[in-house]
């Protein structure tokens, strides 16, 4: 239980202002007067607030409510012969106690005000859904109600003490049934009650019911988690009937006392704020609570400023104290009589006195109702003298500037956070706070509310303000915390990181790259290092920018490597900190596409300083042997993720999948298949990346580059050659060997390996070996070979006059005449002729030329039988040849020339009487033709056996055209065509329909004249290949000419 001792003292009183103005409203019809409804202030029993307009009862039982003129739209005797003396509206529900004349004891009704009744006399009366009386044991008046925002719960204070609660209020209403008992919520102990109110439910959703007396607050849980059923005691303070008003907005009871405002929760006192003098009520506007004060007499010497101030005005002279600084107080609403009362606005809240003034008379009631042309609902004043006076607020804009032309920026913010103002407008207070304490010279205070403003004043405001070097501490707060917010640009990193380089402050500048926004736990598992960045306070790649400008290469390469900006962090190790053997390191925990890329960019710096690991790298990569290292070990040093690369290449662990692992997963497919019909073709497989963008780094290391071809190939493709020239082919994975785009890659490696060997002096035995076993023009081999370009490599020899390879490969690609020429023409000069070629100069070169000139000289040489079984060249070609030179005339081959003139002669003899003997033929075929189509002249059959079975004809007998008889039981299915004559005829047709395909094959008959063009285009003659097809004849029949 919390004590009057151990409670807070009450806060001092603060600042007033006029944020309200005060107006008297005037009757509808008669503006020199109030509403005509308050005329009669004595006869009215009260006056509250609704959602309906406000309700006014009077003393005769009649309950009026009024619009927004203040003019009755509703009437009704609600207490015959007595009086409404408590009223409350939720929802459109309105409940009121009071004293009818046929009863001692106090009605409770319940208005439908919502709902008119059409049984009742009045028309406007609305509907009564519950009437009951109060039952104590002995009779009391109600002293105060309070109902729960949801109807749920009625509260009654009887003038005993005795506190009454309704339970489930709202179900009774509209269930149709009775209400039910109320249970004391407390004994009546002697004590009178002077307050109620419910608080509306909590975060907890706990609602409790707030009990004033004379000397205690007390509070009691009725909601249905309630478990205590007694009252507790918040605070041993009281206060009179009519001071206790429950506060909306934060949930408490106000408590009004002599010296101050007290505010109370449900388990202990909270603030409270000083404000002196006695109060006879105590009401709840929104934010504010207005206080009512008993009526004095005005004097000038009183001392109170309100007081005097409106005696100053009322008798015309002002007796204001010299040098007060207290605002002007409204105008009095009444221009006679010496008794006023004074009424306070006051926001507890913040404890600032919103208005005050001074009313003639006293204070009859203070309600809300709307203002005109608006659905606002402004605090109105009822004197005793039945005067209106409307309390307008001025708009909030207008509050904040008046406490900062004040000075008063700390209680403008609490107002502005208090009323709801959005945090643009929160953030110009703050901006304007900060300009105010720069002003002044206190840059530290400045910066604290600048930095408020992030987000809603532009940056450049605040910093413009902190570039002297004095202020340069207060700039690097405020960028901080601006990067910490994730709201900074690539300038502002700029401008931070410049100013931790410029006061070498490297443990900031650690603090700062290290920092990032804070997530949840489960969240860091899914995320990966691209997220993770962007979530970074400051643009990560201006901050690498920044720091390789400074100098600091570690900080840059921390960043770099941390968020795998992978170009970023090689560029940093390579050409700036020169350290090539973390760049290396760095690129073989990468993916096979990354490590390519940067290693096309860096290979050759890193071959310049590390050549033999450089090498081991490239070889492991183009070879598919790279091996990434483990996610595990690579999430100590930097998140395992690609970072920003270029997307056709992104540097991640597992970007491709290895040879191995395809030819492991092929195997399983196979060996799992039920049946090889069924079996799903294995994948195809990836080639490692080509070695060939490499070739450029091993201009100045020749050596690595034979090593770095020699283990490709040898790795990829199982192809290698020993120093005694001995090739050894066994792929490893003959699928990936036998793409076509491997074949070129392969040709590529050993060209230049070729290249290399040549140009080597010790390396000639392995260019043999190569030469042996490679090539690209041996055919009918399926031995595997190495690929090569046999051009090229005539080229390679020719270049380094490579005798021994240009022999083999003249020998291999069947160029015989260009060995011969070759030894041609180094037998002119035979000084030239290498020596490990192994021949004897002199006899040699003799030997060779006395051959050359028996070949041309002696006709009985083997050349002319050779020229005609190989079908070399034709007698003219030879003619042709012999008459080029003057060395051998045609003369050495006139016997030749005559024997083959006589066989031309002799095909040509045969010829003609074959092509004689098929003319006849033809003609005696056209002449029988003839015969047959002619109907006059009838075919006489004297055939008497038949063709098939070779028995004598009987009856029935078929007879055909062509001179063949047969039984008619011997004719397959009655076939009206001749078997005999038709196999021969099936031939014949056969062969046109074959000439009239081959007349749109251009493919076949291109190759037959490339063989022998006579030939062929004779024979296509012959066969009507070359004629062109004729019209289509009348019978629809296509005819080959």
């Amino acid at each position: 239980m919390a004590t009057a001792s151990s409670a807070p003292a009450p806060a001092p009183a603060h600042r007033t202002f006029e944020f309200f103005t005060s107006t008297q409203v005037k009757d509808a019809n008669d503006l020199a007067s109030s509403p005509s409804v308050f005329k009669n202030v004595q006869e009215i029993s009260l006056v509250e607030s609704s959602s309906q307009g406000v309700i006014l009862a009077d003393i005769h039982g009649n309950i009026s409510i009024l619009d927004r003129a203040f003019e009755p739209v509703k009437f009704w005797v609600a207490y015959p012969g007595g009086r409404a003396t408590h009223a409350v509206e939720r929802k459109g529900i309105l409940v009121t106690v009071g004293e009818e004349s046929s009863s001692r004891l106090p009605q409770l009704k319940v208005w439908d005000l919502e709902h008119l009744d059409n049984k009742a006399a009045n028309s406007t009366q609305p509907t009564l859904l519950r009437s009951a009386a109060i039952k104590t044991t002995q009779p009391h008046p109600v002293m105060c109600i309070a109902l729960t925002s949801s109807l749920s719960h009625l509260a009654l204070a009887m003038g005993d003490g005795t506190v009454l609660l309704y339970r489930h209020f709202d179900q009774s209403l509209f269930s149709g049934s009775a209400l039910a008992k109320p249970k004391p919520a407390m004994d009546g102990s002697g004590e009178p009650v002077t307050g109620l109110g419910f608080n509306d439910p909590n975060e907890a959703g706990e609602t409790f019911l707030f009990i004033v007396s004379t000397t205690h607050v007390y509070s009691l849980p009725v909601g249905p988690k309630a478990k205590s059923q007694s009252p507790t005691v918040v605070d041993e303070i009281g206060t009179d009937l009519g001071c206790a008003a429950m506060h909306p907005t934060t949930g408490q009871i106000v408590v009004a006392k002599k010296e101050a405002l007290y505010m109370c929760g449900p388990s202990v006192r909270g603030r409270s704020y000083a404000y002196e003098g006695e109060k006879t009520a105590a009401y709840v506007h929104g934010h504010y609570v207005i206080t009512v004060s008993p009526p004095i007499t005005a004097t000038a010497d009183s001392s109170h400023p309100t007081v005097r101030n409106f005696a100053a005005r009322l008798f015309g002279a002002s007796v204001k104290p010299p040098g007060s600084t207290e605002p002007n107080p409204a105008e009095d609403l009444e221009s006679a009589g010496p008794d006023i009362s004074r009424v306070a606005v006051l926001d507890p809240e913040l404890a600032f006195v919103a208005w005050r003034g001074a009313v003639s008379g006293g204070v009859k009631a203070v309600f809300a109702a709307p203002v005109p042309n608006s659905t606002a609902l402004a605090p109105h004043v009822l004197t005793t003298r039945g005067n209106l006076v409307r309390l307008t607020e001025v708009p909030i804009q207008t509050m904040i500037q008046t406490m900062e032309r004040q000075g008063r920026f700390v209680m403008a913010l609490g107002l502005a956070r208090n009323r709801g103002v959005d945090e643009t407008g929160v953030a110009e207070i703050h901006r304007e706070y900060g300009d105010y304490l720069y002003g002044k010279g206190d840059g530290d205070g400045a910066m604290a509310q600048y930095i408020q403003t992030i987000g809603f004043v532009r940056p450049s405001y605040v910093i413009r303000k902190f570039l002297d070097a004095q202020r340069i501490m207060n700039l690097v707060t405020y960028l901080q915390v601006l990067h910490s917010r994730g709201l900074a640009n690539a300038d502002h990193t700029t401008l931070l990181l410049n100013t931790y380089t410029k006061l070498k402050d490297v443990d900031r500048l650690d603090q700062f790259i290290k920092s990032e926004v804070q997530r949840p736990a489960a969240s860091l598992q899914t995320t990966n290092a691209s997220e993770s960045a962007s979530s970074l306070p400051f643009d990560l790649d201006t901050a690498i920018r920044v720091c390789r400008q400074a100098g600091y290469f570690e900080h840059a390469a921390y960043l770099a490597k941390k968020y795998t900006r992978h170009e970023e962090y090689l560029r940093i190790q390579v050409e700036d900190a020169e350290n090539y053997k973390e760049a290396l390191e760095y690129l073989r925990g990468m993916g096979e596409d990354a490590t390519e890329g940067n290693m096309a960019r860096y290979g050759r710096a890193l071959l310049e300083h590390l050549p033999d690991e450089t090498t081991n790298l490239l070889v492991e990569l183009c070879s598919g042997a790279l091996q990434p290292k483990p996610t595990s070990a690579l999430d100590t040093e930097f998140v395992d993720s690609p970072g920003k690369e270029d997307p056709k290449r992104r540097g991640t662990l597992d970007d491709k999948p290895s040879l191995s692992s395809l030819s492991q997963t092929a195997s399983v497919v196979t060996s799992v298949a039920p049946s090889p019909a069924r079996a799903p073709s294995p994948p195809p497989p990836i080639p490692p990346p080509s070695p060939r963008p490499f070739f450029a780094h091993f201009v100045a290391h020749s050596k690595q580059f034979v090593q770095f071809l020699e283990r490709v190939a040898d790795k990829r493709w199982g192809q290698s050659v020993n120093s005694l020239g001995v090739v050894t082919i066994n792929p490893p994975n003959r699928s990936l060997a036998e793409l076509e785009s491997e074949i070129t890659e392969q040709t590529a490696v050993w060209n230049t390996l070729l290249e290399l060997y040549l140009t080597s002096t010790h390396e000639k035995t392995k260019a043999i070996g190569v030469l042996r076993s490679g090539g690209d023009t041996i055919t009918g081999s399926h031995d595997p070979k190495l690929p090569f370009d046999n051009m090229h490599a005539l080229i390679l020899c020719s270049t380094f006059q490579f005798t021994d390879g240009l022999m083999l490969l003249w020998e291999q690609m069947g160029m015989y005449e260009d060995v011969l020429r070759f030894w041609m023409e180094r037998a002119l000069d035979p000084s030239i002729i290498p020596s490990s070629v192994g021949l004897d100069l002199e006899s040699e070169s003799k030997r060779l030329l006395s051959a050359f000139l028996s070949i041309l000289t002696n006709t009985d040489r083997p050349i002319l039988d050779v020229i005609e079984r190989e079908k070399i060249m034709p007698p003219l070609g030879v003619v042709q040849i012999l008459a080029r030179n003057g060395v051998a005339s045609v003369g050495l081959v006139k016997a030749w020339l005559m024997t083959r003139i006589n066989e031309s002669r002799s095909e040509v003899e045969s010829d003609r009487k074959l092509i004689e003997s098929y003319r006849t033929e033809t003609k005696a075929k056209l002449q029988e033709i003839t015969e047959l189509s002619d109907p006059e002249h009838p075919r006489v059959f004297h055939v008497t056996r038949c063709a098939t079975c070779g028995s004598s004809l009987d009856l029935p007998t078929i007879h055909f055209m062509c001179k063949h008889s047969y039984h008619q039981k011997c004719l397959p299915d009655q076939d009206i065509e001749c078997p005999i004559c038709a196999r021969q005829h099936s031939v014949i047709k056969e062969i046109r329909r074959t000439n009239e395909r081959l007349v749109d094959a251009h493919g076949v008959f291109l190759s037959s004249v490339a063989e022998n063009g006579f030939e062929a285009v004779a024979s296509a003659f012959g066969r009507g290949i070359l004629s062109r097809r004729s019209d289509e004849d009348n019978s629809g029949i296509s005819v080959v000419v």
